[in-house]
């Protein structure tokens, strides 16, 4: 048999050529294999990924959800407290408004004391004078009735009646002018009284305003309650007045259904506690000196029955 004889390069080519065409193959699944392992890797961190986000979404969905009721829980107890100074202010505004009818009670009662007094002095006064003059003229009286008869019972007669009726004449004067006098002293201790009245009133009511700050919604409030359609509101009120009234601006609305609008602006004319409700058929007049006013006629007339 014959031998093949090679060469050593062709040896070596022949190796080689057996060799990549063995190592092809091998290669190509290795690739594979790791292409497969990086696709495992990148499903795994997918996964990882998706777990994670559900994790966070879900821990979202939690935080929002205390985050809802916390707020609600907050909104709640603000309520609660608007509620509660809401009911204070109101309890306050009763217990004002007790005191000042007390004190208005109080005031009457003095200024008919007082009347009763300077009419005691005043009649007291006008019986003296009348007792001195009364005595004065009965002295006189009897003097000139002693000279008549003295003088002849015809002549002194004559001049007796003529004293007499000179007398009468005087003492008649006398009366009249002691009844203007009364007229005078009364008239003069009705316009005291009033005087004192209004005095003491309106230190009583800056009293209260300067130390009560609800006084302003009870005044707002009583003024509200005379509307009768709807209408627009606007309600002008003093400087110090217009934080706490614009506070309470939802509570008048809610309160009252006919107000279709409101809105409260500033107006320097206004006295501190009290307010001008302007709706679209007029104005309601609540000012405090305004109501001062009505109560000063009140007394008038109260003293005019006396």
């Amino acid at each position: 048999m014959s031998k093949i004889l090679y060469k050593s390069k062709e040896v070596i080519n022949a190796v080689k050529l057996e060799f990549v065409e063995i190592a092809n193959p091998i290669f190509e699944s290795l690739e594979i294999k790791r292409k497969e392992n990086e696709a495992y890797d990148i499903d795994n961190r997918s996964i990882s990924l998706r777990n994670e986000l559900e994790a966070l979404m879900e821990k979202k969905q939690k935080l929002q959800e205390e985050l809802d009721s916390s707020h609600e829980f907050t909104k709640r107890e603000i309520d609660a407290e608007c509620a509660r100074l809401i009911e204070g202010a109101r309890e306050k505004a009763g217990q004002i408004i007790a005191l000042a009818n007390e004190q208005a009670e109080a005031l009457q009662r003095e200024a008919e004391n007082k009347k009763e007094t300077i009419e005691r002095q005043s009649n007291s006064e006008i019986e003296r004078i009348v007792g001195e003059y009364e005595g004065r003229l009965k002295n006189e009286l009897e003097i000139e009735v002693t000279r008549g008869r003295q003088e002849g019972y015809d002549a002194g007669f004559k001049k007796g009646g003529e004293d007499f009726d000179r007398v009468l004449g005087k003492l008649n004067s006398i009366i009249s002018s002691l009844v203007s006098k009364r007229r005078e002293i009364i008239e003069s201790s009705r316009d005291q009284i009033m005087n004192l009245v209004m005095q003491i009133a309106v230190k009583v009511v800056k009293r209260i305003i300067d130390s009560h700050k609800g006084v302003i919604i009870e005044n707002v409030n009583e003024a509200l309650k005379k509307i009768n359609s709807k209408t627009n509101i606007v309600v002008r009120v003093n400087l110090d007045d217009m934080e706490i009234v614009s506070h309470q601006k939802n509570e008048f609305i809610s309160k009252f259904d006919l107000i279709e609008n409101l809105e409260v602006v500033e107006d320097v004319n206004i006295g501190k506690g009290g307010c001008v409700i302007e709706t679209d058929f007029g104005e309601i007049d609540a000012r405090i000196s305004s109501q001062l006013d009505r109560i000063e006629e009140r007394v008038k007339n109260f003293s005019s029955l006396f």
